[in-house]
């Protein structure tokens, strides 16, 4: 079993506020449909097919946010809203379209409720098969793949003699190191043994507490989807502008 080893870099809350792009399905409206959040002008790749894009819609959402300093994060970006702070006053406050949350002050930890309308594209994209959907905003990127609801891999297979099959997953499998590292100075970012981050690459997953790596087991070739979540003062990948959401590995990487 080969081993290979990357770096996932995350994003603190106060980094988040130069943008944020983010794509998600949109199982609501079905195959082909997806939302992109995003706090700036946005241009679309695709592995197949055309992204048409149908216009602004709004998502409502209600957060309970804390402020251990001066700046904290919504999960997604802010149109009209109205907040009030629970318990004690956290003061004048800042909310920028990116959902980046700042106040004047810093007052001692504070509790926000917060209640918004998240704008997002509506977007659509014909599906013959998977397909990938790279969007761009500035510096940022994002990355989706849709799948059509109902995939069809009938064959007819012929021949008996699978030793040296390139597809047997066994083979294929490999052993996968993942660093978490700061975005902008590159340095380890180790979670504290008190705390437990989960990282997923694929079907993967690892814990991770007391470390900045974690070996995920049996990763196959491909690309696939990363998620980490749970590292103390940075945000999910699912929740940053970063291209960190997929991580590309070939068979045999050494």
């Amino acid at each position: 079993m080969a081993e290979v080893s990357t770096r996932i870099s995350l994003a603190s809350a106060f980094d988040a506020q130069a943008g944020y792009l983010v794509l998600e399905a949109d199982t609501e409206r079905g195959p082909g449909w997806f939302r992109c959040y995003a706090s700036g002008e946005v241009r679309f790749a695709t592995s197949a097919g055309r992204v048409s894009v149908h216009g602004t819609a709004y998502q409502e959402l209600a957060e309970e946010i804390p402020f251990p300093g001066r700046e904290a994060q919504a999960s997604h970006p802010v149109g009209a809203r109205r907040f009030h702070w629970l318990g004690r006053d956290g003061g004048a406050l800042q909310i920028a379209p990116s959902g980046a949350l700042q106040r004047a002050v810093d007052t001692g930890p504070a509790m926000l409720r917060l209640q918004y309308l998240a704008p997002y594209r509506l977007c659509h994209v014909d599906l013959p098969y998977p397909v990938l959907i790279v969007a761009t905003m500035g510096d940022a990127q994002a990355s989706l793949t849709l799948t059509p609801a109902e995939e069809d891999y009938a064959a007819d297979w012929q021949g008996d003699d699978f030793s040296d099959d390139p597809w047997d997953s066994d083979a294929a499998a490999q052993s996968l190191t993942v660093r978490l590292v700061n975005c902008y100075t590159g340095d380890d970012i180790t979670v504290p043994d008190a705390a437990a981050a989960t990282i997923q690459v694929g079907s993967a997953i690892a814990r991770l507490s007391g470390g900045s790596s974690a070996t995920l087991s049996r990763v196959p070739p491909g690309t696939l989807a990363v998620s980490v979540r749970g590292v103390p003062g940075y945000l999910d990948t699912d929740q940053d502008s970063l291209s960190n959401d997929r991580v590309v590995l070939s068979h045999g990487d050494a």
